[in-house]
């Protein structure tokens, strides 16, 4: 198995130009002959912007950038991070929910797994020195509760054809601050490598 990490900067808010790196890093991994291509957490559009996050054209625009992203996955599978939304539920804050997401496409399609087909939710939200994510986002850990499941019974593997594949975000990687370990729930519902997105 050929995995790249295309540990690329990404320019805050700048979704076009951060789109044509990920797209040049597919390109190039499906010429080196990669099984896999890994951006970063919030690869489209920037993790630290602050209000940005309740600028609901910008997020409109960062929800569309997912469906470029997987268009671009023949022959590879491409993981990446970037917001989700459910439009039809409320955010604390009364706005759009929000969700840091880490995505998996292959052949243009979503991956089967995941907290649904093709993604996952980040489950631990720091809010300590400059992070401040549950202000914006929803945890894994809350929907698992609204949608009355355990949360090990949630957070799922994404079967792929290079292996079943436990995709997280930063934070739930150090969980020994925290009352759950999503690495080990991963790994005990067969996750046979373990990628986390920070």
């Amino acid at each position: 198995m050929k995995i790249g990490l295309a540990q690329i900067e990404v320019i805050p808010q700048k979704i076009d130009a951060n789109l044509q790196k990920i797209f040049a890093f597919i390109n190039q991994a499906k010429e080196q002959g990669l099984d896999a291509i890994v951006f970063p957490e919030m690869a489209v559009g920037g993790y630290l912007i602050g209000d940005e996050w309740e600028n609901e054209d910008y997020i409109n625009k960062l929800i569309a950038a997912n469906e470029e992203i997987k268009s671009y996955s023949d022959g590879i599978t491409v993981i990446w991070g970037n917001v989700d939304v459910d439009r039809q539920k409320k955010n604390e804050d009364g706005r759009w929910r929000k969700y840091n997401a880490g995505f998996v496409a292959r052949d243009r399609q979503w991956a089967g797994g995941g907290v649904e087909d093709g993604k996952t939710y980040k489950t631990l939200m720091p809010k300590y020195r400059e992070f401040d994510d549950e202000r914006h986002f929803y945890s894994l850990q809350k929907y698992a509760t609204e949608q009355n499941m355990s949360l090990d019974n949630i957070l799922r593997p994404f079967e792929t054809s290079i292996g079943k594949l436990g995709i997280m975000m930063c934070e739930d990687m150090w969980s020994d601050d925290y009352g759950v370990n999503p690495t080990y729930m991963l790994v005990s519902n067969g996750a046979e490598v373990i990628i986390n997105l920070s």
